[in-house]
């Protein structure tokens, strides 16, 4: 490779392990089925929920975890790109 071509290779696989340890950390905070809100208690009890305070994370909460990385992986990516676009019309010029 000559010129600046390492720098793509460098911006591409930088981009796949940023993307891909975003996504690990994400599908690692998801929610699990055990975790639950509201009448917990066993049958007969007068237990109407867990502890105060306490709140079941929601369906989505867990897309935020990774966000960053995975916001980074797409820009280099894309950065990649744009100086793969840059670097092939010079070359034709």
């Amino acid at each position: 490779m000559t010129g600046w071509w390492w720098l793509v290779v460098v911006l591409t696989v930088l981009g796949v392990i940023l993307l891909a340890v975003g996504f690990l950390q994400l599908r690692g905070a998801r929610p699990t089925a055990e975790i639950k809100s509201g009448f917990g208690g066993p049958a007969g009890s007068s237990d109407v929920g867990s502890h105060p305070g306490f709140n079941a994370p929601g369906p989505r909460d867990h897309w935020k975890v990774g966000a960053p990385l995975r916001i980074a992986g797409f820009s280099c990516l894309a950065a990649a790109a744009t100086v793969g676009l840059i670097l092939t019309i010079a070359k034709a010029f």
